[in-house]
């Protein structure tokens, strides 16, 4: 028997770098497996990064939206302002009211206030005073008609508008309970 030397055959070619080599002359493709699995692996890291990339922009929004709200409610503690007296007068068919509200010193300026008149049991208007109450021991005064329900109690909120007029209505508020009912409004 004679020996072959597998590089000398004509019809195999060998890689040496490599070490496949093909009775038909080309190349092995069972071993190009670690081709696929590198492939594999970059779309894997890809994917990740994208996944990476979309929960760090929900979860950035959810943060800077938190942190708004906790600038406007660390906001609404400095604000006292509270109704110092409430005078309706009954007309023809509503009531007009008179609401004098003071303002402590030594807060930020507000965009306004929303005031809540209700009956024993139940709501009967809101006002919404836009502008800032002046941050003085003096008063303002507003005027609103409601319902033909005799007004019990007005609660004071006072909100902030940002920058995109959307409004933060402070969660606290003052209540004032000796509505007087007297005509002619002084």
């Amino acid at each position: 028997m004679s020996e072959i030397c597998i590089s000398d055959h004509p019809k195999i070619q060998t890689n040496k770098t490599q070490g496949f080599f093909d009775l038909k002359g080309g190349v092995n493709m069972k071993n190009k497996k670690g081709l696929s699995t590198v492939v594999t692996t970059l779309i894997i890291v890809a994917l990740s990064l994208v996944a990476v990339v979309i929960v760090w922009v929900v979860v950035n929004n959810i943060i800077n939206k938190q942190t708004t709200n906790i600038d406007y409610t660390a906001k609404c503690l400095d604000v006292e302002i509270r109704a110092t007296s409430m005078q309706c007068c009954m007309g023809d068919t509503t009531y007009s009211c008179k609401a004098a509200l003071e303002r402590k010193l030594g807060s930020e300026a507000i965009s306004g206030v929303k005031l809540t008149i209700s009956n024993d049991t139940t709501k009967l208007e809101t006002v919404d005073s836009k502008g800032n109450i002046a941050a003085t021991k003096t008063t303002d005064t507003l005027s609103t008609s409601i319902s033909t329900q005799t007004p019990k109690k007005v609660d004071v909120f006072a909100y902030f508008v940002d920058k995109e007029n959307k409004e933060h209505v402070c969660p606290s508020s003052t209540t004032f309970e000796n509505i007087a009912i007297q005509c002619p409004l002084a």
